[in-house]
Parts: structure tokens; C-alpha cells; sequence
């Protein structure tokens, strides 16, 4: 059996998510080893997630080489048409490094053709979105079914109301915060 088809269609969307902001935040390219550990969940099987590099290779998302797995800029992350997206947010608390290719491929994001959005991450804001999704995780072990905790979420109105849900779904202002902190600073 080939290792790559025991994922899920989601667990590969978070596998190709989480390796794509890894080597966008380390901006140098990575070994797989180290990879590993922010791609593939500790309960999972790494052998299982090799599909996931793969296929983002094939994509011409990243590539490899004697140093290691690196994003290919600007196709990793704003190529609209290949990715079958209609825009980019870039959701985060700091700045970018000035003079880096995170920041070329931020201005690309941010320009008025690409239509793209910076959100500022606020640590408040993800709190409550992090609690629906463990307990959506663990909801065998809480005997809730799914339709229970989303009319909760309704309810309660902890998406609608969340700050980072509303600046993600809004129209873009192509600006990064103010209020982002400052990396070199």
C-alpha cells in the first residue's frame, strides 16, 4: 500500500498548510527531519505525510535540495490559479524582515493586483477558535456530536463575532497593522 493514501483529504490540507508556514517562517531551507516535527502531528506515522511533500513539489509549491526543502516565491503561497484560490491572508503578529524574500513575496500579496490581506494575529482572538476546534477533535471523548457543537458556535456566536474570522472574510486593505510588532526591534 502506498503510505501517502492512508490521509484524509483534510489532514493533507493541514499537513500542506503547516509545511508551507514553516518554510515561509524560516525563509532558509529546511532538512525533512526538521520539518517533521512541524508538519506531522506527534500521534501520526511521518511515512504517512511524505505525500504531502510530494505533491507540493510536484505543484511547484517548494523544492528540494542538498540543503534541505525550501518555498518556492512567489508560486508557494500566491499563485491564485494554480492553488484554485481567489486571494491570500497572511495572518500574523510580527512584521517580516526587511530585505527578505518573505517580505517581496508580502508586498506581491499586498499589492492591489493580487488583493491579498495581512490579519493581525491577536492571541485573545484565537483563543476561543483553538477551544471549539480541540473540543471538535475530542468530541467522542465529550459525547457531542458535531451538529451540538456547531449550533453552540452559532449560539453563542464565537465565529461571527471573532475578530479574526470577520478581517479574514472582509475585503482586503492590501496594509499591514500598525499594531504588528516589530521583529528587529
Amino acid at each position: 500500500m502506498n503510505s501517502g493514501n492512508t490521509l484524509s483529504e483534510d489532514k493533507k490540507k493541514q499537513g500542506k498548510t503547516r509545511l508551507l508556514l514553516a518554510l515561509l517562517e524560516a525563509q532558509n531551507p529546511l532538512m525533512k527531519s526538521k520539518l517533521n516535527s512541524r508538519v506531522v502531528p506527534k500521534s501520526e506515522n511521518t511515512k504517512d505525510y511524505q505525500s504531502v511533500f510530494d505533491e507540493l513539489q510536484e505543484l511547484g509549491a517548494i523544492s528540494k535540495s542538498q540543503k534541505g526543502y525550501s518555498l518556492v516565491l512567489p508560486k508557494g503561497l500566491i499563485d491564485y490559479k494554480k492553488f484554485d484560490l481567489t486571494r491570500g491572508c497572511l495572518v500574523r503578529s510580527k512584521k517580516v524582515g526587511r530585505g527578505t524574500k518573505t517580505e517581496q513575496c508580502l508586498n506581491k500579496l499586498l499589492s492591489p493586483s493580487f488583493g491579498g490581506e495581512w490579519v493581525l494575529l491577536k492571541p485573545e482572538e484565537i483563543k476561543s477558535l483553538l477551544a471549539i476546534h480541540a473540543v471538535m477533535n475530542s468530541r467522542d471523548d465529550y459525547e457531542l456530536s458535531e451538529t451540538q457543537i456547531t449550533d453552540f458556535i452559532i449560539e453563542k456566536r464565537i465565529a461571527i463575532d471573532n475578530y479574526l474570522i470577520r478581517e479574514i472574510l472582509s475585503d482586503p486593505s492590501g496594509i499591514i497593522p500598525s499594531e504588528a510588532v516589530d521583529e528587529d526591534n
